[in-house]
This record gives C-alpha cells, sequence and structure tokens, in this order.
C-alpha cells in the first residue's frame, strides 16, 4: 500500500452495557446490534482497524504497519516503537455514567 495516500480507516466497536444502542451512526459497522461502547481506531493487536481503499482488499492496520514500519512511521520511531502504532484512539459512547445505574 502507498504511504503517501489517504485511506478510509474502519474502527472497531466494543460492546459494554453501559454503551449507547445508537452508536452505529459514528462508523459504518451497522451489523452491531449490541450496545456500543467505544469505538478503537487504531493497531491494537486485540481489535485492529481496518485499512480500505478504493482499489484492492481491507487490510488490518497493525499487519499493513508491520508490512513496511520503516516506511509507514520512518527509521527512527518504527525502532523506537517495536514497528507498532503506539496509542490507541477511543471514541466512547455512554448511555450511562456505568453498568446497573440509572
Amino acid at each position: 500500500m502507498d504511504v503517501t495516500r489517504v485511506w478510509r480507516l474502519e474502527g472497531v466497536v466494543q460492546p459494554d452495557a453501559w454503551g449507547s444502542p445508537t452508536a452505529t451512526r459514528l462508523c459504518t459497522a451497522e451489523h452491531h446490534r449490541l450496545t456500543q461502547a467505544e469505538l478503537w481506531l487504531g493497531g491494537h493487536a486485540s481489535a485492529p482497524s481496518t485499512l480500505v481503499s478504493e482499489v484492492g482488499h481491507p487490510i488490518a492496520f497493525d499487519a499493513w504497519i508491520r508490512s513496511d514500519p520503516e516506511r509507514v512511521f520512518g527509521v527512527r520511531t518504527a525502532r523506537r516503537f517495536d514497528a507498532e502504532l503506539p496509542f490507541l484512539m477511543k471514541v466512547l459512547a455512554a448511555a450511562r455514567a456505568r453498568a446497573g445505574s440509572q
């Protein structure tokens, strides 16, 4: 994949009882029927986002980074963070303060 282009990044919805039943408005994942508590955007190993281009097949974001980390991050950053994205962005969609609260 060309790192000089802009690609669509599709996040992963994380369900939880305190989440919102209407959070799918934040993303294109309409198949989620549970309450959506968080939308994860990044390369976390348990729920990596997906890169999608107008041509070709979708690829897991963490796999794309590992395919050529020095080109993605630059040599210094790739070595410093062992070819892994050093952060995870979470969009929260809380319907209540915590599970069980009114």
